[in-house]
């Protein structure tokens, strides 16, 4: 996290640090400088928070120069409620989540479904990921209660291309009601249905039903789909053939 004054070599030449700049805060466990924002992630129900944990950590960072953020999660587990009000009486940001019940999750999927998203998509990929939304809509949910999501943050799990890419389009859309989309960008399609199991992250967007049923029954996992957006068609090359008629019927 260290900013530095650094002068790069003239061709092969290696380059050299002239300056570590001054930190405006540092930790030593772990070993980081120059935090922005400290978000702790606590459980409204199960495994139970450490509340003087979370006291004494609140206390460092603010100590420290950081600031602190508190998200609760499993909302539908316990009374989050009731911590969302004891730490923001301590001038505390709070964002209050649930994965399994969606939260939130409503108004992401009025904003994937929306015209804006639709004509990204076959502007960004020319066929080559084709949206399944036939009506699709402004953006937004009429049974969605916007101001009450107002500043909070939907995560969602995604693969960068074309997921994340078309996440982009829909985080626009959410800002405009004053919500807040995170995306996480993962490279492998096994963390981000562990991440939404967990409580992690509020839901994901890379797969497909038959791997997510897959998923489902070899992993115990209670994965649910909200909505389908896209499709990314596989083309058949025949090599030197021109027909399908060439194909033989399988016995």
């Amino acid at each position: 996290g260290d900013q530095v004054v650094y002068t790069p070599g003239e061709g092969e030449q290696n380059g050299w640090l002239e300056e570590i700049l001054p930190r405006k805060n540092q930790l030593l466990r772990p070993p980081v400088a120059n935090i922005d924002a400290c978000v702790l992630v606590i459980s409204a129900g199960y495994p139970q928070a450490d509340l003087m944990l979370i006291d004494r950590m609140l206390i460092f960072a603010r100590m420290n120069g950081i600031e602190p953020v508190l998200a609760v999660n499993k909302c539908d587990e316990g009374d989050a409620e009731q911590l969302s009000v004891q730490y923001r009486g301590a001038q505390v940001q709070v964002f209050a989540t649930c994965a399994r019940t969606g939260e939130g999750v409503e108004a992401l999927k009025a904003a994937l479904e929306s015209k804006k998203v639709k004509d990204f998509i076959t502007e960004k990929y020319n066929g080559a990921v084709v949206s399944t939304i036939d009506n699709p809509g402004d953006g937004y949910d009429a049974s969605v209660d916007y101001a009450a999501l107002a500043g909070k943050k939907i995560t969602v799990a995604a693969s960068p291309t074309p997921h994340a890419e078309i996440l982009k389009i829909a985080k626009d859309i959410l800002a405009e009601k004053n919500v807040t989309l995170d995306v996480k960008e993962f490279t492998d399609y096994v963390q981000p249905n562990n991440v939404v199991e967990s409580g992690e992250v509020d839901a994901n967007y890379f797969q497909h039903f038959p791997y997510l049923d897959d998923f489902n029954k070899e992993n115990g996992t209670h994965i649910v789909s909200i909505g389908a957006i896209h499709v990314e068609p596989i083309a058949l090359y025949a090599g030197k053939q021109t027909s399908l008629d060439a194909i033989k019927a399988a016995k």
